[in-house]
């Protein structure tokens, strides 16, 4: 009796469905390890950004008691800076002579929300420049500051709420009349 053997040479070529189950695996495995990544560095960037924010404020706050001057806060949608009240000038004066009170624009993808006094503080959309004018020479408005740093040791109570694109959570700035600051962990944004 003679057995017939077949040619290997028939061999069906592909990839059987367990070795297309372990690459996709792999794939989710890489991927999520990349997300879960990029979003913890989200929250740390966040929260850095709120801590800074926090100390600036307490910094302000303590500076304005020891010099005996009112110190100013303007928050805008992209940035905050600050200003000195000049008593002699009557007017806001900025602080940019000041290194750590220079005016800071956030990162691109954060996103700041003010509340003073439980009033939601809104931006005007910014004013479109002619080309005509762009040559003159004016004087550069100062915006009033929301929130006042009194020299009596007295601060305008304010919520200032931290997002930031495809990063969960957010993060609340709560500061009191008495200047006592509380940074709090939101859990779906603001």
């Amino acid at each position: 009796m003679m057995l017939a053997l077949q040619p290997l040479s028939k061999r069906q070529s592909g990839f059987t469905l367990i070795e297309l189950m372990v690459v996709s695996l792999v794939i989710v495995l890489i991927t999520s390890t990349i997300a879960l990544k990029l979003t913890a560095g989200g929250k740390k960037a966040l929260k850095e950004e709120a801590r800074r924010i926090s100390a600036l404020v307490r910094l302000a706050s303590e500076q304005a008691l020891l010099q005996g001057r009112d110190i100013g806060m303007v928050v805008e949608d992209n940035g905050y800076q600050f200003f000195l009240f000049d008593v002699a000038q009557r007017r806001w004066v900025g602080l940019g002579n000041e290194r750590i009170f220079r005016s800071r624009k956030l990162p691109e993808n954060i996103r700041m929300q003010l509340a003073v006094e439980d009033n939601v503080v809104t931006w005007p959309a910014p004013e479109e420049v002619d080309e005509e004018d762009e040559d003159s020479e004016e004087e550069i408005v100062v915006p009033t500051p929301q929130i006042l740093m009194l020299s009596s040791g007295e601060i305008t109570p304010f919520d200032l709420y931290f997002e930031m694109d495809k990063v969960e959570p957010a993060f609340q700035l709560s500061v009191q009349p008495d200047g006592t600051r509380e940074l709090t962990e939101l859990e779906f944004g603001y």
